[in-house]
């Protein structure tokens, strides 16, 4: 378990283990998982995770359902359809890992290999709770309406509405600062660029000052040499 209280993959395996169930990688190399990636329905079940988020596909009886707690109802998955609900899955981002080992008996377990679900009927009745909001008898009789419903929208709508703005206001708080940074780091490039170039500046006077003696000293001893050859031919005229 992290921090933010969730579990990771390798706290369920060591959990698991301790009643002799394994989870194994649908994309490793082992044999079980090349048999799954082939034949997906010689698994019992499946265990899926995106992010925080982890879901179950398991068989009861002989079919197969998706027991997502963000879904209404469980989702059922034909055998044939199966293989290409667990590709779509890993599209999506999920990390598929293998149930392997003997699971415990369940009451769903027993009552659907005695009376397996029909398909059409299902998809029928689940689409239809799906699509309304209305009655939902509890034990105690009393019912669930519609404007319940729509008042629980409104609130998640208002509370979308809240985490966008602070979000909003996190990002400009946070865009402020980075331009903050940015503009004081320019400034400190600009204060070294213009140290840098003023240290180079005077470098060059320096270095022009110095060849300007140098060539001064030697303009002066070339001078006085032609002026010494000048007498010597002076004199050596003047003596014939």
């Amino acid at each position: 378990m992290d921090d933010t209280g969730y579990f990771s993959i390798q706290v369920l395996q060591r959990a698991l283990k301790i009643v002799d169930i394994e989870l194994i990688s649908y994309n490793s190399q082992q044999r079980i998982a090349e048999q799954a990636r082939q034949t997906p329905t010689n698994i019992q079940g499946y265990i899926c995770n995106l992010h925080q988020h982890w879901l179950t596909i398991r068989r009861f009886g002989s079919q197969y359902f998706d027991l997502n707690s963000m879904l209404t109802v469980p989702i059922l998955i034909s055998n044939t359809y199966l293989s290409l609900y667990l590709a779509q899955l890993q599209l999506n981002g999920y990390s598929i890992f293998i149930v392997n080992g003997v699971l415990p008996v369940c009451v769903a377990d027993e009552r659907l290999s005695r009376s397996p679900v029909d398909p059409k009927r299902y998809n029928q009745l689940t689409k239809r709770l799906n699509n309304s909001k209305v009655v939902i008898q509890t034990s105690s009789s009393h019912k669930l309406t519609s404007s319940m419903f729509d008042n629980d929208d409104d609130n998640l709508t208002r509370a979308i509405e809240a985490s966008i703005q602070h979000n909003n206001v996190q990002d400009k708080i946070l865009q402020e600062a980075l331009e903050k940074s940015f503009f004081d780091s320019q400034k400190g490039n600009i204060q070294n660029n213009e140290l840098t170039n003023q240290l180079l500046l005077e470098e060059a006077i320096a270095a022009s000052l110095n060849n300007v003696s140098l060539t001064s000293q030697k303009q002066q001893e070339q001078l006085t040499v032609d002026a010494l050859r000048s007498k010597r031919l002076q004199y050596y005229e003047n003596k014939e």
